[in-house]
């Protein structure tokens, strides 16, 4: 995954990696606890969050919110 601000301020305890492995929390659950203020800080905002260029059919696409929605660059709409 690519780095984004909220994925470094979301962990309460951010992962121990050692020698390029996971160290696997050992909390109850999952082993980790979410700072809960920072879902007021980055509040879900629809529509596209990245987008990726496919060369065969070309087209632009996009990941969103709801990956069941396949979002299509505006230029690319009137292609089949």
């Amino acid at each position: 995954m690519y780095p984004w601000p909220m994925a470094e301020e979301i962990l309460r305890e951010p992962f121990e990696i050692d020698h390029g492995d996971l160290v696997v929390p050992k909390g109850p659950g999952l082993g980790i606890e979410i700072d809960e203020r920072v879902i007021e800080k980055y509040p879900f905002i629809p529509g596209p969050w990245s987008f990726f260029r496919i060369d065969s059919p070309l087209e632009t696409v996009a990941v969103t919110g709801d990956h069941s929605v396949k979002w299509v660059a505006a230029e690319n709409s009137s292609r089949t």
